[in-house]
């Protein structure tokens, strides 16, 4: 009985932190991140110069997630929201394992 909840709360261990990335993307900078992505895989460079912001347009811009972003766009493209929220719960319990 006592490998039993054992077994059982590492088990929650992973599940709970899975369960609590499985929902709605609510995250306001989503459609940016997707737009981004688009435009880095289109015209297969960074964005150097910022051209989402209506007050800042064409100021300098250091795109520091455009690996995220393009990542996101190809899963979004293949998967559409729930292949996002797979990857967002590919990369909660990918912070969990590590290789050797």
């Amino acid at each position: 009985m006592e490998r039993y909840f054992e077994k059982l709360a590492i088990l929650s261990f992973f599940v709970v932190p899975v369960m609590l990335s499985v929902f709605d993307l609510a995250n306001l900078d989503f459609g940016f991140h997707l737009k981004a992505g688009e435009f880095i895989w289109l015209e297969r460079a960074i964005p150097r110069h910022d051209m989402f912001s209506y007050l800042a347009e064409g100021n300098r811009w250091v795109d520091s997630h455009w690996l995220f972003q393009l990542i996101l766009y190809g899963v979004y493209s293949l998967g559409g929201v729930p292949g996002a929220i797979l990857l967002r719960v590919a990369i909660l319990l990918g912070a969990f394992f590590r290789t050797k």
